[in-house]
């Protein structure tokens, strides 16, 4: 599993370092993936708070999950709002 990370965040640093047109793209799909995992695990321990289990046995890893989502989030916010692709001039 952490091969396949490796695997996008080279691809990634890649897109970036070579200014590709696709790397707005490659960034909004990381961020994109940086979230869905935590907001299901966020979502899995409420359900489980919900049901009846100690808040306190779990309040480490939902803190964790918690700022996982929430740096996901602003990358993808601060990408959507601040990464512009330009033209290449051909000439």
């Amino acid at each position: 599993m952490g091969l396949i990370a490796i695997v996008i965040e080279l691809a990634l640093l890649y897109l970036l370092f070579n200014k590709h047109k696709l790397a707005k793209t490659a960034i909004h799909f990381w961020a994109i993936i940086m979230m869905i995992g935590p907001g299901l695990s966020i979502i899995g321990k409420l359900i489980k708070v919900v049901t009846g289990d100690d808040l306190n046995i779990m309040v480490n890893s939902l803190v964790q999950n918690l700022l996982l989502f929430t740096f996901g989030l602003i990358i993808y916010y601060c990408n959507k709002t601040s990464v512009f692709i330009a033209e290449k001039n051909r000439f």
